[in-house]
């Protein structure tokens, strides 16, 4: 008998959850707030110093975006529970990263000497193919990419010798079992697994600077000061611990890939100046409401009060300035290290367009790429962790609204239809 195919659930005001996950639930609610998870600066300083036996963290203007986030979680994020144990175990992960690597450059200083030669960086609105195009680029043997376990740990951990590497691994694996039982739709939105490439935003948030966090909770206090701030010192961030990564297992061109870069392109080429940056396109009137479905089941790993409202207004805005911030570089620098890739066309043809990108981007198209790109693209599994299903009017937003907000990127990208 046929497995019926998982569907997600378009009631976002209510997530998703397992029987376990909901046992967890009743039993932290069970002991009262007071006994609730502290997020506290200081506290989660103290807890990544005694973990690590380290105290140097790096750079540290870190310290403000960290109180800012913490301030705006507390008074905004309506998290549950177990919402914040996951936050304040995040926060806690990511500055023991930076204490273990920050001891790593100083024992090893070779490592921040390494280069880091024109980097393929992929980017575009969410949900417009990117992971898609990652995925194949990522199966040519001359390509770099970050492994979701490297993000979840960029930086070896210490003392025990090579078994901590598979330790990593490890922990990884567990993190992802977690994601499923607390919003399984989350990963019919966006796949994770383990040993699979993920997106070098986790690594940009190691600056408390990242977009990241008002994609997980609603924090908005937090998204208008993290958006007018120079994202410099998260670039910087991102290239030491590429460093740290590449110092590990070495590869020939970085491959990078997430949204956050198109709102940031100018910092980006500040970092990397050689960047080669492949621009996906979608037409946003799919690819919007795409993006508030995966939000809205993401804030549902940490609050039971999802706003599907709330999450259409705060995705349509950001999505907006996203491509206001694109145009204005684009305008600047011209079409130099830019590569144009459309939705249609990847899906169509996805090994002719790897090959398009790969031989743009100054790689040749070589017999080991043709067959390890072409197995990527049948090794595709559509709907594995289930089907992803979304509209507009499930965010309260009319198409009409969004067809103006983006109607300069679709003339000017030949996506209106």
């Amino acid at each position: 008998m046929a497995t019926r195919l998982r569907v997600t659930s378009r009631d976002y005001s209510r997530p998703a959850r397992g029987p376990t996950v909901r046992a967890l639930h009743a039993s932290w609610h069970g002991v009262g707030a007071s006994k609730w998870p502290v997020l506290d600066a200081e506290s989660l300083l103290d807890a990544a110093r005694r973990a690590e036996g380290l105290d140097d963290f790096g750079d540290p203007a870190f310290h403000d975006p960290l109180a800012r986030l913490i301030d705006a979680t507390e008074a905004e994020a309506r998290l549950h529970p177990v919402g914040r144990v996951i936050t304040r175990t995040r926060l806690v992960t990511m500055l023991r990263n930076r204490l273990r690597a920050e001891a790593w450059f100083k024992d090893h200083p070779e490592i921040l000497q390494r280069p880091i030669v024109a980097p393929i960086v992929i980017t575009g609105l969410p949900r417009t193919g990117t992971t898609f195009l990652q995925r194949l680029l990522s199966a040519d043997p001359r390509t770099r990419s970050m492994l979701s376990w490297e993000g979840a740990n960029p930086a070896p951990l210490r003392g025990r010798g090579a078994a901590l590497w598979d330790t990593r691994r490890v922990r990884a694996g567990a993190i992802h079992k977690v994601i499923a039982g607390l919003a399984p739709d989350f990963l019919a939105c966006h796949p994770i697994e383990r040993d699979g490439v993920d997106e070098e935003i986790i690594l940009l948030d190691h600056s408390l600077l990242s977009s990241l966090p008002e994609v997980m909770m609603h924090v908005p206090t937090y998204a208008r000061w993290q958006e007018a701030q120079s994202q410099a010192p998260a670039y910087q961030m991102l290239r030491r611990l590429l460093l740290l990564l590449d110092w590990q297992r070495a590869g020939q061109r970085w491959l990078l890939k997430t949204p956050q870069h198109l709102e940031c392109l100018d910092d980006l080429f500040a970092v990397f100046p050689d960047a080669c940056v492949v621009h996906v396109h979608r037409d946003p009137m799919v690819s919007v409401a795409s993006t508030c479905s995966m939000v809205a089941h993401a804030r549902g790993f940490v609050s039971d009060s999802v706003d599907p409202a709330e999450v259409g207004r705060s995705t349509l805005d950001k999505l907006d300035r996203m491509m206001t911030r694109m145009a204005e570089t684009r305008a600047q620098r011209g079409g130099e290290r830019f590569v144009d890739v459309y939705y249609d066309d990847l899906i169509a043809s996805p090994v002719a367009e790897a090959r398009r990108v790969l031989e743009a981007t100054g790689l040749e198209w070589t017999p080991a790429a043709e067959a390890a790109v072409t197995g990527a693209s049948l090794d595709r599994e559509r709907d594995r962790f289930g089907r992803h299903v979304y509209a507009l009017e499930d965010f309260a937003l009319a198409a009409e609204e969004v067809r103006e907000r983006f109607a300069e990127y679709r003339e000017r990208f030949e996506l209106a239809g």
